[in-house]
């Protein structure tokens, strides 16, 4: 979803949808209550730079520790 709400145009869209369907979703599509949880706990430890935190990548994190599964991102502000 976080990919897919980056796009800009229409033709971006297709592309990612495109790009996205070459890859296996880990969860089924299913985010638990504890998943929930989990993100809350993430979300609320506040980086030392004061940093905000993103929603859906506290989810992808948090997603991630349920299954063990790593998550390698360019983007410097995803939580670990």
């Amino acid at each position: 979803m976080e990919f897919i709400a980056g796009t800009t145009s229409g033709g971006e869209l297709q592309l990612a949808r495109s790009f996205l369907g070459e890859f296996h979703v880990i969860d089924g599509g299913h985010v638990l209550d504890a998943d929930w949880q989990e993100t809350l706990r993430i979300a609320s430890r506040i980086p030392r730079n004061g940093r905000r935190r993103q929603l859906g990548d506290c989810l992808i994190r948090a997603i991630a520790k349920r299954l063990n599964h790593e998550v390698y991102s360019y983007d410097m502000g995803f939580p670990h």
